[in-house]
């Protein structure tokens, strides 16, 4: 069965108190749902963070953040501000950080065809956040910014079970391909409410997830998938090929678990997805 869990809280700011020397200090948050690999609260390092003042347009900034202990501050050194107006401004947070990203266009969001290993995983994942600042009100108590990052990617987790009730050995898990998703994207950092769509050229390609201790993952552009969506993967030596037989969806922010069963007597075995679609692993000689 493919379920699918995320976490979508947008709380942004409570109501706090403007600074006196107006520099803009930060903090942040990752949302997330329960993962393995990608961004979280603990290995987030770097940022990018985009702050558009209409009034003023010496207030703009666009900068690498860097995590220094338990605060951030500019890769560059340079303090931002807020201006002597408490001007409200659009705030764009997002990582990793591109220098080409501009708060009028649309950025490329790629994930990697390789994401075997952990740091491969990360660098195809995308947190985002886009929200208008009144620094009169929208700051914590100590005056700060805070920012809460949201998983703009879809992570697909590939379970593996023999027999229909036992967890399959990874140690008896070969190479795995998934086939049939994009992996080029691009997000419209104008929107009112940006998101990761797939691009306009972009084709299928075959993934090589990461294999972890209990299951497979990776993480893909949101998506629908008509159809050609597929799994192969080898285990104890055996190849395995499943296909889907409805159209597949991958939603942003949301974990989806995909299992599938491998009936080693009839080396043969149907599994069930998310929106009733269904296929099967067929035994290769």
């Amino acid at each position: 069965a493919l379920a699918g869990c995320s976490n979508n809280e947008d709380e942004l700011l409570s109501m706090g108190s403007f600074p006196e020397d107006h520099v803009i200090r930060v903090i942040t948050e990752v949302n997330e749902p329960l993962s393995r690999a990608g961004y979280d609260a603990m290995n987030l390092e770097r940022f990018g963070l985009m702050i558009r003042n209409s009034e003023n347009a010496a207030y703009n900034y666009h900068k690498q953040m860097v995590s220094s202990g338990s605060s951030w501050s500019t890769s560059d050194g340079q303090q931002m501000l807020w201006d002597a107006e408490r001007t409200p401004v659009t705030m764009i947070a997002y990582a990793p950080f591109m220098s080409e990203a501009t708060p009028d266009a649309s950025l490329a969001v790629n994930a990697l065809t390789n994401q075997s290993t952990e740091e491969n995983v990360k660098s195809s994942d995308f947190l985002l956040m886009k929200a208008t600042v009144d620094p009169e009100q929208d700051l914590t108590a100590d005056g700060k910014l805070k920012i809460s990052l949201n998983h703009a990617m879809s992570k697909l987790i590939i379970k593996i079970t023999v027999n229909g009730t036992t967890d399959a050995s990874m140690s008896k898990l070969g190479d795995m391909a998934i086939n049939g998703a994009v992996v080029k994207a691009t997000c419209d950092l104008s929107a009112a409410a940006p998101v990761v769509v797939p691009a306009a050229d972009a084709v299928v390609a075959t993934v090589a997830p990461y294999k972890g201790t209990e299951s497979c993952e990776c993480i893909l552009p949101p998506q629908k998938i008509a159809e050609g969506f597929s799994v192969n993967f080898s285990y104890d030596g055996k190849l395995y090929i499943w296909t889907a037989e409805e159209p597949i969806e991958l939603q942003k922010g949301v974990e989806h678990t995909l299992t599938l069963n491998v009936n080693e007597t009839a080396r043969l075995a149907t599994m069930q997805m998310k929106y009733r679609a269904t296929g099967q692993i067929i035994y290769q000689k």
